[in-house]
This record gives C-alpha cells, sequence and structure tokens, in this order.
C-alpha cells in the first residue's frame, strides 16, 4: 500500500518517566530532513518498542512494561499511542565484595552508590572496570563475578566475587618478521619495558603505533602462550612488512586550476630506520609545484618529530605570478592530546612576472626578495573527522617572523588566527561556524610590506562567489591586504544516501589598514548553495555563490568544483 506519514505520536507515563525521555530513544520520532514528518515504518515502530523496553531496564523498572503500544491510522496519517506501567524502581541497598586482596576496596568500588535506581548496565560497567583495574597489574587469569540477592522491599545486595589468580610480569620480548626495518624501530615504540606488570592494555596500545608507522601489514603483540599462568612471560611481537616504495599518478579537475595532474613518489621506511621522503610534482593552469620531504619522525629518541622541506613552486594570481624557491626545517610534537605545536625556520626567495593590470608595483616588489623567518604554529583539533566534520571544534594560530637577524631582506611580523565549530542539531544536519583573520605588521620603519606575503581572498575555500584570489583589497595604490577578516557559516543537510546539500554565507574582505576589525563597513557579503556526494577520501563539492553587494563590473557569482569542505 501507499506510505503514510507518522501524524504524531501520544505518550503516557503515569508520572513515571519523562515522556521526552522516551520520544528520545524512537526513531518514529526523529523528522526527516527539512523538518518533515517521517514515514511509518513496521520495522521501526517494533524497534521502538525494544528501545522503550530497554529504557524502562536502564532507569531500573524491571517490572514496568507496555501497557498499550499501537499504531492508529488515520486521515492525516498513523498515530502511535503509547501508555507505559513504570512499575517500581528496584534499589541497590548494598554492596559486598569479597577475595579481593592485591587491590583496596575502596579502588575497586570507586564511583559505586548505594541507595539509588539498580541499573543492570551499570552492575555489568563495574564488573568490566574491576577486572580491568586486574588485568592492568598483571592478573590475566583473574575473573570477577557477580550475583544480586532480594532484600525484599524491591531492594537488592549486589555480591561480587573476584578471583585473582596470579600476577604476572613482563620478561623478554621476542621480534620476529623484520627483514628490512630496524629493530630500534620496533623498541621504541612499545609502551611497556621488562619487569612491568604484563597488562594487555599496554600490549594493544604498542600494537596501535606499530599499525600506525604505516610499515607493516599485520602486527600481533602477544604474550607468549607457552608460559601460560608463569609469573614472568615473554612478549612475542609478529610483523608482515608491507611495501614500502610507491609511486601515484592522479588527474583530475577543479573550478580554478582546471586540468590537473600530480605525480608522487615516496618511500616509508628508506635504509630500514622509518625516516620517510617523498617527492611531488603538481601542474595545473593556476599552479606549477616541485615539492621534496624528509621526516624523522623520533629526533634523537624523543616524541618530537624533525621534517625538512625543499619547494619549486610558480602560482598564477589575479594580477601577477608568483615564483618562489624556498626550505623550511621544523619540529613538530603533540603537547597535550589532541594539541600540535610546530617551531622552525623558513627561507624563501620570491619574485613576481606577468604584472597585469592598473596595479601599482615597485621594483623592489618585482624583483627577487629573500625572507628569512622564524614560524611556529599551535592548533587544538577536536574534531571528530578532519576530512569531513560534524562535531567538535578547531582553535589555531601560527606566526611568521622575518627579521634581518636571520638574514631577510624584509622585517615584518605575520600573525593569523583561525576558529571553527561543528554542531549537529539533529541527525545527518551540521551547523558549521568558521572565523579566520590575519594582520602583518612591519618591524623596520620605512619597509612596506613586500606583496609576496600579503593577503588575498577568493575561491572554493575563502569566498566562494569570487574566483580564486580576486580580492586584493580597495586600496589602488596597494596590491594585496596588510589584514584580512573571513566568517563562513554552513547548514549541510541530507538529502539522498550519499549526496547532501548545503546553504552557506561567506563574510570578509582584505583591507590596507592592519586592524582587521577596524573597516568593517568594507566587508564583502555572499551566499549560496551546494551539493556534497561524501566519497572516503573527503566530499565532492560543488558551490555556487552570489555577491549580496555586487559592485559595478563585477560578475553575479561564481562555480566551484573541487574535493573536500571548505573550512
Amino acid at each position: 500500500g501507499r506510505r503514510r506519514p507518522v501524524a504524531g505520536i501520544e505518550i503516557d507515563t503515569g508520572g513515571g518517566l519523562d515522556p521526552e525521555a522516551v520520544r528520545r530513544v524512537m526513531a518514529l520520532a526523529r523528522p526527516r530532513s527539512f523538518g518533515r514528518r517521517p514515514w511509518f515504518r513496521s520495522d521501526l515502530f517494533e524497534a521502538d518498542r525494544r528501545a522503550i523496553e530497554a529504557l524502562l531496564r536502564l532507569s531500573g523498572r524491571y517490572r514496568g512494561r507496555l501497557a498499550v503500544y499501537e499504531a492508529v491510522p488515520g486521515e492525516a496519517g498513523v498515530t502511535i499511542r503509547v501508555r507505559i506501567d513504570p512499575g517500581p524502581v528496584a534499589t541497590l541497598a548494598e554492596v559486598a565484595l569479597e577475595g579481593a586482596r592485591a587491590i583496596p576496596r575502596e579502588a575497586l568500588l570507586a564511583g559505586v552508590a548505594t541507595g539509588g535506581p539498580l541499573k543492570l548496565a551499570e552492575v555489568r560497567d563495574l564488573r568490566r572496570r574491576i577486572l580491568k583495574r586486574y588485568r592492568a597489574r598483571g592478573f590475566l587469569e583473574a575473573q570477577v563475578s557477580t550475583r544480586l540477592e532480594p532484600l525484599g522491599g524491591g531492594r537488592w545486595r549486589l555480591a561480587i566475587r573476584v578471583r585473582e589468580g596470579v600476577a604476572a610480569r613482563v620478561g623478554a620480548t621476542h621480534l620476529r618478521g623484520l627483514t628490512r626495518t630496524h629493530p630500534e624501530v620496533v623498541w621504541r615504540e612499545l609502551a611497556y619495558r621488562r619487569g612491568d606488570p604484563l597488562d594487555p592494555a599496554l600490549l594493544a596500545r604498542s600494537r596501535q603505533a606499530l599499525v600506525r608507522l604505516g610499515l607493516f601489514e599485520r602486527v600481533a603483540v602477544e604474550p607468549d602462550p607457552l608460559l601460560a599462568g608463569a609469573a614472568v612471560r615473554d612478549v612475542v611481537v609478529s610483523v608482515d612488512e608491507g611495501k614500502q616504495g610507491e609511486a601515484a599518478w592522479s588527474i583530475g579537475f577543479g573550478s580554478e586550476e582546471n586540468l590537473r595532474t600530480a605525480v608522487e613518489i615516496s618511500h616509508r621506511n628508506p635504509f630500514g630506520h622509518n625516516r620517510p621522503i617523498s617527492f611531488l610534482a603538481r601542474l595545473s593552469s593556476l599552479e606549477r609545484t616541485l615539492f621534496l620531504s624528509g621526516r624523522e619522525p623520533r629526533l634523537f629518541g624523543s616524541h618530537t618529530a624533525a621534517v625538512v622541506n625543499l619547494v619549486q613552486a610558480r602560482r598564477r594570481f589575479e594580477n601577477f605570478t608568483k615564483t618562489t624557491i624556498g626550505t623550511a626545517a621544523l619540529l613538530e610534537r603533540e603537547l597535550l592530546p589532541r594539541v600540535h605545536g610546530s617551531l622552525g625556520f623558513q627561507y624563501d626567495n620570491a619574485s613576481l612576472s606577468d604584472i597585469s593590470g592598473e596595479v601599482r608595483v615597485t621594483d623592489a616588489d618585482a624583483g627577487r626578495i629573500g625572507l628569512a623567518s622564524g614560524i611556529a604554529s599551535l592548533f587544538w583539533d577536536r574534531r571528530d573527522n578532519p576530512l569531513d566534520p560534524s562535531r567538535g571544534f578547531l582553535l589555531g594560530t601560527d606566526l611568521q617572523w622575518s627579521t634581518a637577524l636571520l638574514l631577510s631582506e624584509r622585517d615584518f611580523l605575520k600573525v593569523g588566527l583561525q576558529a571553527a565549530a561543528y554542531l549537529t542539531p539533529r541527525p545527518g544536519w551540521t551547523t558549521a561556524f568558521g572565523l579566520r583573520t590575519g594582520t602583518i605588521l612591519p618591524t623596520r620603519g620605512g619597509q612596506t610590506i613586500p606583496i609576496q606575503v600579503r593577503y588575498f581572498l577568493g575561491g572554493p575555500s575563502t569566498l566562494r562567489a569570487f574566483h580564486q584570489d580576486e580580492l586584493a583589497g580597495d586600496d589602488p595604490e596597494q596590491l594585496g591586504g596588510i589584514s584580512f577578516l573571513l566568517f563562513n557559516l554552513e547548514e549541510r543537510f541530507p538529502l539522498y544516501r550519499r549526496l547532501r546539500g548545503v546553504l552557506f554565507s561567506d563574510v570578509g574582505n582584505v583591507f590596507a589598514r592592519r586592524d582587521p576589525f577596524s573597516p568593517l563597513a568594507g566587508l564583502r557579503t555572499t551566499a549560496g548553495l551546494g551539493l556534497r556526494i561524501r566519497t572516503p577520501v573527503g566530499p565532492l563539492r560543488l558551490d555556487y555563490g552570489v555577491k549580496l553587494n555586487r559592485r559595478a563590473g563585477e560578475s553575479r557569482g561564481e562555480l566551484h568544483f573541487s574535493l573536500g569542505q571548505a573550512f
């Protein structure tokens, strides 16, 4: 028969439960895209019945039941009627623990409170926590059992019995399967040492660290089974080495670059010491880049990585072409969980050519300029997925200090800030906010900021109603901005399977003044819509942006096709 929408859901809990809590666990209570009513489905109707019964158990109401649960067809659709007899709440009155000698009772029962509702899920979690504590101490054969005993009047006693077994410690570690990789690469990733308690969590952490190296197709870190039950047990690390070098060629199309192609040659493990090197050549109508990079992931055995890059790039802007030959040396480290910092030195030898239009460019700007800079960055990344985030936030700052102390030909301080937040107001929907700003401060009197480091906006990742780097400032005497301010707002919503829609607005501009917040009247305002197709490497993106405060001679808008989210 024809599909019917859910006209409404009537919930009566008898005062024992919050009706909204019941509604939140029902799939048929969730609207479709654009707030439309969901279609009634018999499979979801039965799944909602099970979800409500599980909610009763989780709230300690084990005698509660669904007195009425029915779907009533009508002219406007199907009305779902729910009436719950909540029953009494089971109470956890006492907790008894026996057999625990190696770990204090207070540590094992931390966070357990009596007098509240008895929740079987929390009892199961408590058992797992106790077992995990014993495993962390090396008690691999430890057993934990729980039993509920009625005391009458809805009150229950939780009896916990522990069989500890023998505490094992780490003996020798045996490496198997290494043919091209130096053993030190494996040793430094192990999270345990000889004589430590044999903690399965540390073995799992060691395995994850080895997998993240990208050198091995298979990794196993396990206690030697021949020594089961012994007080000292060896650990066996077995690996299958994978392909460590590769060459890749790609071809694609973008609205700004048109036809583009790239060739990459890399080796993850030259000479067996896990110091990856890579070479990248990228060519399009917008840029031509050659890039060589080398990385030492454990500088002097620490958790600090050292990176050295060499680049030769030629990039076309709106009114000129910029050619750069440069190098950079960086130290990178995870300072806190999800907080990454870098510090280093950068040298660029940049020049301008193919200057067109009515722009004022001095001989000093057009010639080659050597810029030697100290660079630093700090980022706090709490996004759930860097390629296509739907929750979390990103905060970051970067700094470039070019000074004659480093033999630079120009002196300035360039500071950038960025922030982004991602919310999920309903399943499948994402609200994304972005803010980026920056300024360049001259640090020596009488010097101008070179065009090579000034700001330009426009394109698929900034202001999408303009083509790439179209916004170069409103001052006819100056090409490029000394500061910039950019706001981005998106509402991403599901359309069909992997296809998603987007409504967006971009507001910003570049300015001749150093304070990006003073000339707010000059902000360019745009809005538009787009489509996204989800892929494993990020969404394919098609956006059309319209200028809301269009000026004479400007196009109405721009169409952009690219890979990845705008921010």
